[in-house]
């Protein structure tokens, strides 16, 4: 819910002027408030056995439309120093419209609106999933870490990977089982972006000292 991710680091050029600094110390701030945001709700997601569907789509709304604000901050930053600013974007607004679509719309509890629920949730993260895999490629001349973007990828392509084997293969499984896998992804990930936002941050002390 996991998310991207991660145009929050800004690429590193070898040269520490004040712009520099300044936004590695949004990026690393912004990676690590997007980490605890994680894990806060990947703990939710496996305390709580989702006996609701309603408690299933309210969690994964706020995740995927807080990961997309993010994303979409991060490639606005970037879109005016013609960087890779594009699939950034895109992923941000795809958790935007989703995270928007979770919330407005009426609470039905029916089979085709779990359905619904459970295809969208699959496909949101093999999108996301897939553009984070290719942002990581296309910034790994830039950052040093590149590999944890990926990482963050993959997590979320098998999630959705995960979620829609699970909607073809018994589309009566438990919402909480969908529950705790969302809540293990959302631990992960949120590790995954810690540790990448700690990184940053040794990296803007090296500019400092």
């Amino acid at each position: 819910m996991v998310s991207d991710v991660h145009s929050d680091i800004p690429p590193h050029d070898g040269r520490a002027g004040p712009g520099l600094i300044a936004a590695f110390s949004f990026g690393w701030k912004a990676l690590a408030l997007r980490g605890v945001v994680s894990i806060i709700l990947g703990i939710i997601a496996l305390a709580y056995p989702f006996s609701a569907l309603f408690a299933l789509t309210l969690i994964f709304a706020v995740y995927a439309l807080v990961d997309g604000i993010f994303s979409a901050i991060s490639a606005f930053r970037r879109m005016g120093h013609g960087r890779h600013w594009g699939a950034m974007l895109l992923r941000g607004l795809l958790g935007i419209a989703v995270g928007i679509i979770f919330i407005v719309t009426p609470i039905a509890m029916t089979i085709t609106y779990a359905l619904l629920t459970v295809f969208l949730i699959a496909g949101w993260a093999i999108i996301a999933g897939g553009l984070e895999i290719i942002a990581a490629i296309r910034l790994r001349k830039e950052i040093e870490g590149e590999w944890l973007l990926a990482l963050s990828g993959l997590l979320s392509l098998l999630l959705g990977l995960f979620v829609l084997y699970l909607a073809l293969a018994n589309p009566h499984v438990s919402v909480a089982m969908l529950g705790w896998g969302i809540g293990f992804y959302a631990l992960v990930t949120g590790v995954t972006l810690l540790i990448l936002a700690m990184r940053l941050r040794l990296r803007v002390q090296s500019f400092k000292a």
